[in-house]
């Protein structure tokens, strides 16, 4: 599987993504318009392509670890959407769930904090 990649401030090398995935890449990373190229031995599964990309376009593991827990809230989210009717409890817990999501992008904003 071939991809091409927008890194940002991040050095892509054959070991980059081994923690996330167990198809290795088969060639270095090689720069191309529009990003790098990673050749993967196989097709990834839709969790590892999205941890490739997510890996790909953070400069650094705490930017990382913000990008995947704002990739979790939006897909608890979009589930919630997702529903034809919400009961009562679905909608009093999504209300907590922003509630708290707003509160750590507030707190992510205000510089000291």
């Amino acid at each position: 599987m071939m991809l091409v990649l927008s890194p940002i401030g991040r050095n892509i090398d054959v070991d980059t993504f081994t923690d996330i995935t167990a198809t290795p890449v088969v060639s270095p990373p090689q720069w191309v318009d529009g990003g790098v190229s990673v050749e993967f031995a196989a097709n990834l599964t839709d969790t590892e392509l999205l941890q490739v990309r997510v890996r790909a376009a953070t400069r650094d593991a705490a930017a990382e670890l913000l990008m995947r827990q704002a990739w979790a809230a939006y897909q608890s989210n979009a589930t919630f959407l997702a529903l034809p009717a919400p009961t009562t409890a679905q909608a009093l817990a999504q209300v907590a769930a922003l509630t708290r999501q707003t509160q750590g992008i507030i707190r992510l904003l205000i510089p000291g904090d």
